[in-house]
């Protein structure tokens, strides 16, 4: 069993801690039709973080030919081994070797902290451990220089050019992890204004809103990992986990929990839905809580 905790600090204004517990025993009961694939990374980040929908895309960025790299490599070989990231190299497995001989690897080029010197940026598979791994080589009059302290293990998706430069990144949950993470930050602190897991079983909305809306309950809320219901008693998974679990029930609030709508959809049955995180201030009226997950599907008759 793993377990894992989640903040989110949402546009500034709503800010709420969720903690994930979960096992891949339960992924046959909360397991969809693909929902999840059918979205990727990107599109699922600016969902999630709408600010970010205006900045700049690194899979866009240049890349480096194979010229260029080979006439760069030992300078930008050299500034990494330069830098604290130094400390993480193993014998057995240098990952700036296996990158700059990995003809598969991008490296990309743009000005990343707006001075005017191209920056090289690697934000893809870490050669040496599992999941992805980015590196940014900051532009200088001599060369190039790595300021970062530790490995930034995670893929960058966006980037908004500045003097401190903000990014959105996704991190694939590792170890069999049934979650992802999305963060929003700095280079220097990366989850500074946001992170957020998601279970990979968790069903998807097929449209998602222009804009967030806020939301209240007006009655009991079942918040539910698919836009159906499914209340009925699993005793395996109750047993294995030691406490009450009801169908694709991942937590219960009283009236008046709060949070954020995200998508609608309409079942074939005729049955509204809200796709929608819940606020960190409504915990105080959970009443049940098996998933630990603050992040699904509501019925629509259930807030306002």
């Amino acid at each position: 069993m793993l377990l894992c905790s989640l903040y989110i600090n949402q546009n500034g204004a709503d800010m709420f801690v969720i903690r994930v517990i979960f096992s891949a025993v339960f992924f046959a009961i909360f397991a969809t039709s693909g929902a999840f694939a059918q979205t990727t990374p990107l599109q699922i980040s600016e969902k999630i973080f709408p600010s970010t929908r205006e900045w700049k895309t690194v899979a866009h960025f240049v890349p480096l030919t194979k010229k260029e790299l080979l006439a760069r490599g030992a300078v930008i070989k050299s500034a990494y081994l330069a830098s604290p990231l130094k400390e993480f190299e193993q014998k057995s497995c240098s990952f700036i070797d296996k990158t700059l001989q990995d003809p598969t690897a991008q490296f990309r080029q743009f000005d990343i902290n707006d001075d005017g010197k191209f920056d090289i940026i690697y934000s893809g598979p870490a050669p040496c451990a599992e999941g992805d791994v980015s590196v940014v080589w900051f532009g200088t009059a001599t060369g190039y220089e790595v300021k970062h302290t530790s490995p930034f293990q995670s893929l960058i998706l966006k980037l908004r050019p500045a003097q401190e430069p903000l990014i959105s990144s996704f991190a694939v949950g590792c170890c069999a992890s049934l979650s992802d993470e999305y963060i929003l930050g700095t280079f220097d602190n990366p989850r500074q204004d946001g992170a957020l897991k998601i279970l990979k079983t968790v069903e998807l909305p097929k449209l998602y809103l222009p804009q967030q809306t806020s939301f209240v309950a007006i009655r009991t809320l079942a918040l539910r990992s698919s836009p159906a219901i499914h209340d009925e008693y699993s005793k395996e998974q109750s047993e294995f986990m030691g406490i009450a679990v009801f169908g694709n029930i991942q937590r219960r609030y009283l009236q008046g929990a709060r949070g954020a709508v995200l998508a609608r959809q309409t079942h074939a049955n005729g049955k509204e839905w809200a796709f929608v995180i819940m606020n960190q201030n409504s915990d105080a009226l959970m009443t049940e809580n098996p998933m630990d997950v603050g992040f699904g599907w509501v019925m629509v008759d259930e807030i306002r």
